[in-house]
């Protein structure tokens, strides 16, 4: 079961590393591709977009996945990886990447992030069913996390076809009135 967590918590990091490069392509690309509606929208004051000029939502929540296992138990698994891992006892920046996101795991009480990292680098760890229980939940809660981030107006333009019709839905969700943005583009 340990190990199964391990894995899913190694596949949500590698989904959560692929969201933040493809996430800043898709902010760039659907800035670009709404660059006059987004003109449009500024000659009115009081609008606010909700990220789409760049607000960063990229990164995944700090701090937030604590669950309650004893101090104790995570600083013998943080201990012997850091045993592993540290700068100073290798000379790889594959080690030095693993030594930095054990020390955040550590802080921000990552405990499926820890477990994965003590199964890759065989570092014995003892938990109570419940526990692995609570980590279950946290991945899930992750899982969903990063699923809603995906299901945004700039991710379904961006991997879409990019036809008329979703343009216009679009510019709807950006609380355009298209007779509006036709009539003002016209005068440009």
């Amino acid at each position: 079961r340990l190990k199964k967590i391990a894995l899913r918590s190694e596949m949500i990091s590698i989904d959560e590393q692929e969201y933040n490069e493809v996430d800043s392509k898709y902010s760039q690309q659907f800035n670009k591709d709404f660059e006059e509606e987004q003109k449009f929208l500024s000659r009115k004051p009081k609008v606010h977009i909700s990220n789409v000029k760049g607000e960063d939502e990229s990164s995944m929540p700090e701090a937030k996945y604590s669950i309650d296992i004893p101090q104790s138990t995570l600083k013998k698994i943080h201990r012997e990886l850091i045993r592993k891992k540290h700068p100073d006892l290798n000379q790889t920046e594959e080690d030095h990447d693993d030594f930095k996101r054990i020390q955040k795991a550590y802080e921000q009480k990552d405990v499926g992030l820890l477990i994965e990292f003590a199964i890759k680098n065989n570092v014995d760890v003892e938990l109570e069913e419940g526990h692995l229980d609570e980590i279950e939940k946290q991945l899930a809660e992750k899982e969903q996390e990063l699923n809603e981030k995906k299901n945004t107006v700039k991710w379904l333009w961006c991997s879409s076809d990019k036809n008329d019709g979703l343009r216009k839905q679009v510019r709807g969700t950006m609380g355009i009135k298209e007779e509006e943005y036709q009539e003002w583009k016209s005068e440009q």
